[in-house]
């Protein structure tokens, strides 16, 4: 982080710049990769005008502040900065909350194939298949039915029944 202390119309004492770098410093919290900080100082007459400039990546950001207190001034466009800021944060995280929220509606609407199993089609008759899908557990068979010499798949339907599939 790069600081830039610019005064106009006055001068700056070594207590004030070393006061500025220490509270700029602290920007270093909202971690936002910060660049450089351009402090701009400037005396009219009564009032004191303070101006920063912060640029980070993919950011740049200004707050301005009159007072009649130079340490005043720096004060308040410093709490100005700092809200700025944290008003850009917030919005980013907002906006990835919902980015995330409509991700997975999106991987909802989509079927994925989750697991494919590669087996070999034993030649059996409808009975074994039968006594074959009660033992295994599973909810269907697929198999050679070794009286047509076709493929078959048998399945356990709703109802509590079996249903088998004839294939041409």
């Amino acid at each position: 982080m790069h600081i830039t202390v610019t005064v106009r119309h006055t001068d700056i004492t070594e207590a004030l710049r070393r006061y500025i770098e220490g509270k700029l410093k602290k920007l270093e919290k909202f971690s936002i990769n910060i660049i450089e900080i351009h402090v701009i100082l400037t005396a009219e007459r009564d009032r004191y005008l303070v101006e920063i400039l912060l640029v980070a990546k993919r950011l740049s950001i200004s707050s301005k502040a009159q007072t009649q207190d130079m340490y005043t001034s720096f004060d308040s466009a410093l709490d100005l900065l700092e809200s700025r800021i944290t008003k850009y944060l917030d919005k980013r995280k907002t906006h990835r909350l919902r980015v995330l929220k409509k991700k997975p509606q999106a991987v909802k609407s989509r079927k994925r194939l989750i697991r494919a199993d590669r087996n070999e089609l034993k030649p059996m008759s409808i009975g074994e298949a039968r006594e074959q899908l009660e033992v295994s557990g599973n909810d269907f068979l697929v198999f050679n039915n070794e009286e047509e010499n076709k493929v078959n798949v048998i399945y356990k339907r709703k109802d509590g029944n079996l249903g088998l599939i004839d294939t041409k």
